[in-house]
């Protein structure tokens, strides 16, 4: 009965990071009309990962590493093996621009195409499936993007 107790235990050890996180994180930086956008990259640490969640900002300031934002939702997606991805706005976090808490949904529409061609030209593992969670004034943005 110990034995049996102790392989999962084990099996679940070796799927996290040293620091207990089931994924490894990484910045990432691409070109988005003429400003360079910042963000991150969340990897599965135990595999490959079968697919990106692309997370698309509701309104407001954003700084995605100081807040550490949508932490348990990339945590829980990397534990099922799905990367994630996410930027700062522009003029916000590390990202170029000027910010703007009215720009056109249509230009932050441009940014989530951009990012996408991004991990696809570089082959991030999982951007061969590509979803989009989005929140607030994202659900406007998500839709002009898939269109």
């Amino acid at each position: 009965m110990a034995l049996l107790l102790t392989v999962p235990f084990i099996v679940l050890g070796c799927s996290r990071s040293k620091d207990g996180v089931p994924m490894l994180t990484s910045d990432f930086e691409f070109l988005s009309g003429n400003k360079t956008l910042s963000g991150i990259i969340d990897q599965p640490f135990k595999e490959r990962a079968r697919a990106i969640i692309v997370f698309v900002h509701g309104s407001g300031l954003t700084d995605i590493r100081r807040e550490n934002r949508y932490f348990d939702l990339r945590r829980r997606f990397a534990e099922l093996g799905i990367a994630c991805v996410t930027w700062d706005k522009p003029g916000r976090g590390r990202s170029e621009g000027k910010f703007d808490d009215n720009q056109p949904v249509e230009e932050s529409a441009v940014e989530v195409l951009d990012a996408i061609a991004w991990l696809r030209a570089e082959q991030v593992p999982g951007s061969e499936k590509i979803g989009i969670w989005a929140t607030s004034r994202g659900g406007w943005v998500a839709p002009i993007a898939l269109a």
